[in-house]
């Protein structure tokens, strides 16, 4: 975006200050605060989707979420070159830390918060809804079967990254398997049923990126842009990976996450087996894999070897996480 640009896409919202351009976003200064106005890369539709979910949410009491400014036009977009541009505040504040337990917290609240905030949400007649519901067991399915097919092709190569791979990966086929076996159980059934009757919903990239602290120390949810009808297990289940990164695996941050939610939106015995199902399945490992062999790459191969090495090296971490999480997680959440 150069400057000439984002001037007259700053007008078009009613924006007269001058503007800045920092990366590929514009930065507006106005007297409550800077605005943010940056293009989005899907339609109309979806971006109204996503707009009408921001404020059933604050409407609903959960207010620190990037709304989209509107246009003179009562639009929460302008057009521009045929491009869709959106404007939002631009959070000044600090990112969130998983490093921290008290952002931790902050973070597994916000997320039981944002839940039932969603919770309902009823798209506008003609606008179509991103829907993942049910599709979790065919698509661990695959990645488990992808790991069959990568080793045979590892097999035929001999790099080191090749030789680390077939080394280890019969364990993660296992850990694959037995998540599977929970996925296509009736607990999955069960709490797809109840997301279809309750209208869930899924953030879908619940990060450290997406989460700010503002000033006062209000943590904000950013970027919808995978936002979609899922069983809210899946945010927690992908919550929850990023933190045992930080933390070794530790099992009893783990346990003390999960209450934290708990405490705010209840989780179920069958939400809790597909939880320890969706932590057990080898998804890091499975996508180091997939990009080195699967897609164009773009870092040399002691990059993917070091990245593989890192997974490798908490393979045993790992298993003795899963035995204790599936053994323990669901003893404080019986309803």
């Amino acid at each position: 975006m150069i400057i000439s640009e984002a001037q007259q896409i700053s007008e078009r919202f009613g924006f007269q200050r001058e503007v800045s351009v920092v990366r590929d976003m514009c930065k507006v200064p106005t007297a409550t605060g800077q605005i943010c106005i940056k293009k989005v890369g899907y339609g109309i539709d979806r971006l109204i989707f996503i707009h009408n979910a921001k404020e059933y949410l604050v409407k609903n009491g959960f207010i620190f979420v990037d709304r989209f400014y509107s246009s003179p036009e009562g639009n929460p977009y302008i057009l521009f070159n045929d491009e869709i541009f959106v404007a939002i505040d631009w959070i000044t504040g600090r990112d969130c830390e998983f490093k921290k337990q008290e952002d931790v917290k902050t973070a597994a609240q916000t997320l039981a918060n944002f839940h039932k905030g969603i919770e309902g949400y009823l798209p506008s007649t003609g606008i179509k809804l991103r829907n993942e519901l049910g599709l979790l067991p065919h698509t661990l399915k695959k990645r488990s079967e992808e790991l069959l097919r990568l080793k045979k092709v590892a097999q035929k190569s001999r790099n080191r990254f090749d030789f680390l791979f077939i080394d280890n990966v019969d364990f993660f086929i296992e850990r694959s398997f037995a998540s599977l076996e929970i996925m296509y159980s009736p607990a999955y059934s069960m709490i797809v049923q109840k997301a279809k009757e309750k209208r869930e919903y899924c953030h879908r990239d619940y990060s450290f990126h997406n989460l700010a602290f503002d000033k006062n120390e209000n943590l904000y949810l950013q970027n919808f842009d995978f936002f979609s009808s899922e069983v809210k297990i899946y945010d927690v289940a992908s919550f929850l990976r990023k933190i045992m990164s930080e933390y070794n695996w530790n099992v009893d941050v783990a346990l003390q996450v999960v209450n934290w939610y708990d405490t705010i939106s209840k989780i179920d015995q069958d939400e809790i087996a597909v939880l320890a199902a969706l932590m057990e399945f080898p998804q890091k490992f499975w996508r180091i894999a997939n990009r080195y062999y699967n897609s164009r790459r773009t870092r040399p191969e002691n990059g993917f070897y070091n990245k593989l090495l890192d997974v490798v090296q908490e393979k045993e971490i790992f298993r003795d996480f899963i035995l204790k999480f599936k053994s323990q997680v669901g003893k404080n959440n019986k309803t």
